[in-house]
């Protein structure tokens, strides 16, 4: 498929959706041949990367994509060999959660790309469709004649209704003067007296929806939760918030990112020895626990929000921003209602 760098594919058909588009649900999932099936049958660190060799051209198969491919197989060892420290699961588990973003994500692309082509298409078809008659008017002398010749029909049957309309009689005198006494006699009648006005009933507030924050996604962080002998690995990737757009602020806050990753470790570390096992809360607390002692340091960084989450339950947008390395996303926020 490739060679050990993956810089030369050999073209792969692709299965495809009836739309044309690739299918990438089956190129990820199918059970015999599928990316996700391949990684989570490796059984080795080495088997793990010659998948990932595999899976490269794939994913990215253009001539001119040869640097990102490049890129992604440098950045599978970088996670396989420094960031898990060649232990096997971990990398298996990490790699695999970055291939499920990227399939969400060029499912949502190619669904977009879909309903785009389809409206272009309509659009397309009305215009031709009007474009056509008009241009088989003009070109048939007969049809130019006889489209003329309704069209002055139709305008003189329309003035003749407008003189008719016009020359409508006056209206009954007889039923002005009888308008007249009763508008009298209402005048006449005293006052009714009005009903108090009842003050309007207060409505139960509508929820207001937390709008959406820009953070710096930072690079996720595997750890190992529950007893030895059921251990599972819980991915989280920790969120500042980003006060504006302002490119100096986002540096600054970079530049901290390694002390943030340094301070979550130490707290996820300090619970599971502790005994506690993953939750909501211990995740609100350790992100708590990492703001407070950053902001006790020497010349403390301009901090927002820190918020910590499990990779399984943020979007795939702000998972492919995290495990670029502190990049700044919208991130929905939970509805505090």
């Amino acid at each position: 498929m490739s060679d050990t760098n993956g810089q030369n594919p050999v073209e792969v058909k692709m299965p495809v959706n009836p739309d044309g588009t690739t299918n990438w649900q089956v190129v990820f999932d199918d059970p015999e041949r599928g990316i996700l099936t391949a990684v989570g049958a490796t059984r080795s660190t080495s088997q793990l990367r010659a998948v990932m060799v595999s899976v490269a051209p794939l994913l990215f198969k253009r001539k001119r994509d040869s640097k990102t491919r490049a890129a992604f197989l440098a950045r599978v060892d970088a996670i396989i060999d420094v960031e898990c420290g060649g232990e096997f699961e971990v990398a298996q588990a990490r790699l695999s959660d970055i291939l499920r973003a990227e399939k969400k994500h060029r499912i949502e692309k190619a669904d977009i790309y879909s309903k785009n082509k389809a409206a272009g298409q309509a659009l397309e078809r009305r215009r031709q469709s009007g474009s056509g008659f008009i241009a088989g008017l003009f070109d048939n002398p007969v049809r130019l004649a006889i489209g003329m010749v309704g069209a002055l029909l139709l305008l003189t049957a329309l003035g003749a209704v407008v003189v008719f309309l016009g020359s409508s009689p006056e209206p009954d005198a007889t039923a002005e003067n009888t308008e007249a006494p009763l508008a009298a006699k209402s005048a006449a009648k005293p006052a009714e007296k009005q009903a108090p006005a009842v003050a309007p009933s207060k409505a139960a507030p509508t929820p207001q929806q937390t709008p959406p924050m820009l953070m710096l996604a930072l690079k996720p962080l595997p750890f190992r939760f529950g007893p030895a002998n059921k251990q599972r690995i819980v991915t989280l990737v920790a969120l500042i918030e980003l006060p504006s757009e302002d490119e100096a602020d986002q540096e600054r806050l970079c530049a901290v990112a390694p002390l943030v990753q340094e301070a979550v470790t130490f707290a996820v570390r300090n619970a599971l020895e502790s005994g506690r096992d993953f939750s909501s809360g211990l995740a609100d607390e350790v992100a708590a626990t990492v703001r407070r002692d950053l902001l006790r340091r020497s010349n403390p960084p301009k901090l927002g929000a820190v918020q910590l989450r499990d990779v399984r339950s943020v979007p795939s947008g702000v998972l492919l921003a995290a495990y670029k390395g502190c990049e700044p996303v919208m991130v929905e926020q939970p509805d505090q209602s």
